[in-house]
């Protein structure tokens, strides 16, 4: 052994870190990728990736020590759970309003080429009951907690909201996230060629943080008491 690699669990840690070593890693889960959304998880072999990545089998055992470490690398390198994260953190606003049209606005850019991530989160589920999902989600909880506790803060402070659960909020936010994302970018991935609904609409970012703030219905006429 020397100075520059070691072995831990089968795996060879330190050339991996190198520039050639992070372009075969890449190489390797963009194989993967290919072939587990095109075939399925146990259809998908160590050898078969590695004829698909260009390298030989002892190769792919230098980054990764199973197929399945290969899949939780995969799966987080495509998940939207981070990009979310830092979509959150780059927030920006003076009033409730442009806090999460920022918000919505950043998480939307940084869930852009993600769409296959929904297939890879449903084989997790099916193949390891959303253990490497769940994994991922825990690392959301913070910037989630900080996210609506500033839009919270910020609505009480100014008086531009009612005092609800900052949970259901963040319910209605992540409803809008995700319907939006499967629209955008999921949709075309998991129904290619299927679904042409016109469900796409000029400024539909601001739009659906306006009915998000204000719902869809006119304000109730004063009455003369």
């Amino acid at each position: 052994m020397n100075d520059r690699s070691f072995v831990k669990e089968g795996v060879v840690v330190g050339e991996a870190k190198r520039p050639e070593g992070i372009k075969t890693r890449g190489a390797i889960l963009a194989a993967a990728r290919q072939l587990i959304l095109r075939q399925g998880y146990h259809a998908t072999g160590m050898r078969q990736i590695a004829r698909e990545a260009g390298i030989s089998p002892g190769g792919v055992y230098n980054h990764f020590s199973s197929k399945e470490e290969i899949f939780a690398a995969l799966l987080d390198e495509r998940n939207l759970y981070t990009a979310l994260a830092e979509g959150l953190s780059r927030a920006r606003g003076e009033t409730v309003g442009q806090l999460l049209e920022s918000g919505f606005a950043e998480v939307m850019a940084m869930l852009q080429d993600r769409g296959d991530f929904p297939l890879l989160l449903f084989i997790d589920v099916l193949e390891f009951q959303g253990r490497h999902v769940a994994l991922l989600i825990s690392r959301l909880i913070p910037n989630l907690i900080d996210f609506f506790a500033r839009v919270h803060d910020l609505g009480l402070q100014r008086g531009e909201m009612r005092d609800v659960p900052q949970a259901l909020v963040a319910r209605m936010f992540f409803g809008m996230v995700f319907s939006s994302f499967i629209i955008e970018n999921a949709a075309g991935v998991i129904f290619p060629g299927v679904l042409t609904a016109p469900l796409r609409v000029d400024g539909w970012q601001k739009g659906m943080v306006d009915m998000l703030l204000h719902g869809v219905l006119r304000a109730a006429p004063e009455t003369e008491g």
